[in-house]
This record gives structure tokens, C-alpha cells and sequence, in this order.
């Protein structure tokens, strides 16, 4: 899919967002929104694949995984997830608010945070001993880099140079408890590099960016992990949603879904 397809599709998989949210009554919109359009990209600029007889992703982990309605709904769009099932979120079936491995597409659970880097650590170490060429990408929340967990992974990774994972931290500068800030020591450069990691910075809602980042990084081989800090906006695509912290997770009446909508079709048509 070209570039200005994807981008398009990040618009009407927002308002498809928006809908499940507002049937299900609740709902971690604001980091969902932040992170769309870099799962667009993973997936849609053909760096993840599956497994043919499972029909389970085999190299990306969605460490924040309170942003799975993010997930779901690109799985939905190619095919993974029904329609029904999509629109069964926290109404008894096993679409939750978290990922979970029985869902088609998904086969990490994920959602106390702090695991998910941890995991994709060990697929990265048993592939090399397959001696596979396979790179995981794991998308981790900038909250959850405060996870001690996180930094044990980290530091691992980078006294083994471990150079086929690619970390993803979706840094829009709102953890829950937070004030917005881009100054954390969790997405600070210099603090990654001295783990021993190639940090690269980009625009987090910028598909045409963010694609041409991953394919330069596959193209030349760094030998050493990789974290890219992407700059996003929390709640991203709504106006009165972005950067604010109250919309982290909730809950949408009839007149601010509306409004969500209107403003959303404006970019999906």
C-alpha cells in the first residue's frame, strides 16, 4: 500500500476506533490514537508477517497493550478479525481491552506493562540460534519504559549487541500519572545509548517518515539494538482529545462521538 493510502486509512481506522469505544462505553482511547499510525506503518510498509498455518503474527509484540483497540482494528482491516467479533470489545467475547493470544493475529498477551521488550529479547536470541534473519519490533508505551523490567531488557540486549530487535517507544509525553513532558529519562537519547543502543528520533504520525527510517535500518546493518523514540500526540486526530490526559482512557457520550466523527471524515474521505 502506498504511502497517502496509508495515511487516509490511519483516519478511517481512527473513526473505527472512535465506534468500537463508544458501543463498548469505555475504552483506552488516548494512546491508541497516538500509536495507529506507526502499527499502519509496521504493517502496512511490509515489515511484519505471519505465519501461514497459524495465521499468528511472528515478529511484532505490542508491548502497551491497553492500545490493542489500535491493534485490532488493522487486524480487522486485513482480514484477521471480523466485523462482529471487532465490534464485541468488553461485551463477553475475547476481544478485551488488552491483547490476548486466542485473538487471530495476536500471540503475546500483553498489558502489564513492562514484558513485552523482554519477550521479543528472547524470540531475537532464538532466532539467531536458527540463524533466521527475522527482526522483532516491539512497540512499548513511554510510560511503561518506567518499568525496572524494561531497563534489565535493555541493558541485556545491549551488552550482547543484540542487533535483529527493534524497539518502538510511542512517546506522547502522557503516562497516567503524568504531566506532559518530553524530557524523561526513559526517552532520553543519551541515557538508551549508554545501554549500548542506536536511538533514531522521528515524527510518530509522519507514515512516509517512519517508513522510510525502517527501511534505511534494515537496509544497513547496525550492529547493536535499536529504539526508535517516536514524538507523537496522545489522542491524535481529535481536536479536543490531543495532548490531554483525561482522555488516556474513557468513555464517549452521543454529542462528543459525533464530533469525533465529523472531524475524522474530513481526512477518511
Amino acid at each position: 500500500m502506498n504511502v497517502k493510502n496509508i495515511v487516509r486509512k490511519s483516519y478511517v481506522l481512527r473513526k473505527k476506533i472512535i465506534d468500537i469505544i463508544y458501543k463498548s462505553g469505555k475504552g483506552h482511547l488516548g494512546g491508541a490514537l497516538s500509536c495507529i499510525d506507526l502499527i499502519l506503518a509496521l504493517y502496512y510498509g511490509g515489515f511484519i508477517f505471519f505465519d501461514n498455518q497459524s495465521k499468528q503474527n511472528s515478529n511484532f509484540i505490542l508491548s502497551k497493550g491497553h492500545a490493542a483497540v489500535a491493534l485490532y482494528v488493522l487486524l480487522n482491516d486485513i482480514g484477521f478479525i471480523d466485523d462482529h467479533l471487532l465490534m464485541q470489545m468488553n461485551q463477553g467475547s475475547i476481544i478485551g481491552e488488552h491483547p490476548d493470544h486466542e485473538i487471530p493475529g495476536i500471540d503475546v498477551i500483553s498489558g502489564s506493562l513492562g514484558h513485552g521488550l523482554g519477550i521479543g529479547i528472547g524470540r531475537s536470541i532464538a532466532n539467531k540460534l536458527d540463524n533466521s534473519e527475522i527482526i522483532n519490533y516491539v512497540l512499548m508505551g513511554d510510560g511503561e519504559c518506567s518499568e525496572g523490567s524494561v531497563w534489565e531488557a535493555v541493558n541485556f540486549a545491549g551488552k550482547i549487541n543484540l542487533d535483529n530487535i527493534i524497539a518502538i517507544v510511542d512517546d506522547n509525553g502522557l503516562g497516567i500519572l503524568e504531566q506532559q513532558t518530553r524530557l524523561k529519562p526513559e526517552t532520553n537519547n543519551q541515557i538508551w545509548e549508554g545501554f549500548g543502543w542506536h536511538v533514531i528520533n522521528i515524527d510518530g504520525h509522519d507514515i512516509f517518515s517512519i517508513t522510510e527510517v525502517l527501511n534505511q535500518l534494515i537496509s544497513y546493518k547496525i550492529e547493536k539494538p535499536i529504539v526508535i523514540i517516536a514524538n507523537t500526540i496522545k489522542g491524535k486526530g481529535i481536536s479536543f482529545m490531543e495532548n490531554k490526559l483525561e482522555w488516556h482512557h474513557g468513555s464517549l457520550n452521543e454529542e462528543l462521538y459525533n464530533k469525533a466523527v465529523r472531524e475524522l471524515e474530513i481526512y477518511a474521505n
